[in-house]
């Protein structure tokens, strides 16, 4: 996320500069980033691409409740965040993370590994 990395708290390098991995389904990570007002407990997800291009779903939670959020990243390009929901409810999170595997899933878009960018 950009202008978010020196206050990020991880033992894994930046996202452009991971090693590959093999795909995973949920949580291929964790870390905490730093904010003014805390926290905030960071989770990926899952990862998938289409072309060249990759985006990353993560939760965040915060308090109150947890959001997703989605980065897109494409070569010779910044990285792009954007919260796609915010949830309170695990059962509704669930069934909307589904959802959105399903669209992407339709829409041509793969599961990809860590740094298949």
């Amino acid at each position: 996320m950009p202008g978010g990395d020196e206050n990020r708290s991880t033992d894994r390098p930046p996202l452009a500069s991971r090693r590959p991995q093999p795909a995973t389904a949920f949580r291929a990570y964790d870390c905490t980033v730093k904010t003014p007002d805390g926290s905030i407990d960071v989770h990926e997800l899952f990862r998938y691409g289409r072309g060249d291009e990759v985006r990353v779903y993560s939760l965040h939670v915060v308090p109150g409740g947890t959001e997703l959020w989605r980065v897109t990243s494409r070569p010779e390009s910044p990285d792009t965040s954007v919260m796609e929901c915010d949830f309170t409810d695990a059962d509704a999170a669930a069934r909307f993370l589904d959802e959105v595997q399903r669209t992407l899933t339709a829409g041509g878009w793969r599961p990809v590994g860590s740094d298949d960018r």
